[in-house]
């Protein structure tokens, strides 16, 4: 993740949104963070799956994943919102972004 954030990703997705609305699992949270979710970095356990099933049909994520911007459905109107988060989670961790705007 801290590869792809370094070459474009958090601009990708920030682009992304004014074309198509998406949700968001992508970040440092509670559910990336924690290997009980993983079998390892690029594939997630069903428990991960479950949380993001529950987050696209209606049932929700807890509040704070919320404001980790885990599980948010990502629009034209709310990106500046998301993409605060998830930059501010990058600059907490010291990754370079050679891309952002």
């Amino acid at each position: 993740y801290a590869k792809d954030v370094e070459h474009g990703y958090l601009d990708f997705l920030e682009a992304l949104a004014d074309i198509v609305p998406y949700y968001n699992f992508s970040g440092f949270n509670n559910i990336t963070l924690n290997n009980d979710y993983y079998y390892e970095t690029s594939h997630f356990k069903p428990l991960a799956g479950d949380v993001m099933i529950q987050a696209m049909f209606g049932q929700g994520v807890s509040e704070e994943l919320q404001s980790q911007g885990f599980g948010v459905y990502v629009t034209k109107e709310n990106k500046e919102e998301i993409m605060g988060i998830l930059k501010e989670q990058v600059r907490i961790r010291e990754i370079a972004c050679l891309y952002w705007k």
